[in-house]
């Protein structure tokens, strides 16, 4: 983990970001590595950093709409095998895929963007082969900091004036059975607290407290990260995905 995080490190003097973004991408990394499968679909693919993570072994297909983050993606991963960048919105990506099914399928901090989030599931499903897994996270609405300013009277926050919308738990969850999927595991990513950048002085931004925390209290996390199959999928086929449940 040090070594993938000292590795992002040095790409974010380049391609500037937050440092808690490299703790989800490393937790998506994982979550991916945990399925079953060597050829990734990676939908809002950003800067390709989770792309950059995983081994050369396995293939990635990867679509943003942003012409410049997919120029960013190419340029971090210059050096990397298997790894195909396209520009596209996650709406038409057919004209790109046509029928090609994958094992795993990505949606990393995409689909609060999103007018239509469920479009945006179903997609995901559509190019899902049989017995394959979406991995999936979302700012939580329900996070830490947000529960303090509840417990103040005071409005709750978005992470990004971009998003259109953040979910709680049994609001991602009761997303996915509408979209037929149904979550087989699920954790929460990191940990943020009131007044983050006083608050970073002296608790790192990868620290493990941040972690503990995330694994203890996961409705309280920042990130949710889901990993789901399509519903109907025999539960014989996910013998090695139980849910995980809060702690």
């Amino acid at each position: 983990m040090r070594y993938d995080l000292r590795r992002l490190d040095q790409l974010g003097v380049r391609f500037p970001y937050h440092p808690h973004h490299n703790v989800r991408h490393l937790a998506v990394k994982d979550a991916v590595l945990r399925c079953a499968g060597n050829e990734v679909l990676v939908l809002g693919c950003g800067r390709g950093l989770v792309e950059y993570l995983l081994p050369d072994g396995m293939t990635c297909v990867s679509i943003d709409a942003d012409k410049v983050e997919i120029e960013a993606a190419l340029e971090i991963n210059r050096y990397r095998r298997n790894r195909h960048f396209h520009v596209g919105d996650i709406h038409e990506c057919d004209q790109i895929l046509a029928n090609t099914k994958f094992p795993i399928v990505v949606i990393s901090e995409v689909i609060e963007h999103l007018p239509d989030d469920r479009l945006a599931l179903k997609v995901a499903g559509d190019h899902l082969l049989p017995g394959g897994m979406l991995v999936l996270t979302v700012p939580n609405r329900e996070r830490f900091h947000n529960r303090v300013l509840k417990w103040m009277r005071r409005p709750a926050f978005r992470m990004s004036m971009d998003h259109l919308r953040e979910y709680g738990y049994d609001d991602i969850c009761e997303l996915l059975g509408e979209t037929s999927f149904v979550v087989r595991r699920w954790r929460g990513v990191w940990f943020d607290f009131p007044r983050p950048y006083e608050v970073e002085r002296l608790i790192s931004p990868y620290s493990r407290i941040r972690t503990c925390l995330a694994a203890l209290a996961p409705r309280s996390a920042t990130y949710l990260l889901l990993t789901c199959s399509a519903s109907g999928v025999r539960d014989d086929v996910h013998r090695g995905l139980t849910e995980e449940s809060e702690r």
